[in-house]
């Protein structure tokens, strides 16, 4: 039998043990939420310090790329 299991994040983790873990794991593509605009997605997505995820995000999003690691992303329509 074939098993196939997929990852969701929100992306704010991008530590060096933690791309040993995505690679460890075989876990491609690796998948990001992403809730829309800048201004949507931080007030939906706050860090435990109140600030908005979504830059810290975009960096990250470079540090996966540099890592090997394939990136989907989930995006949620807003109209």
């Amino acid at each position: 039998p074939y098993v196939t299991f997929w990852f969701m994040s929100n992306g704010t983790c991008a530590s060096p043990d933690f791309m040993d873990f995505i690679r460890a794991c075989d876990i491609s593509p690796f998948w990001i939420s992403i809730d829309g605009p800048e201004q949507v997605h931080n007030h939906n997505r706050r860090m435990n310090d109140g600030n908005g995820s979504y830059e810290r995000l975009l960096k990250n999003i470079e540090i996966f790329k540099k890592n090997g690691i394939k990136l989907k992303a989930s995006f949620q329509k807003f109209r």
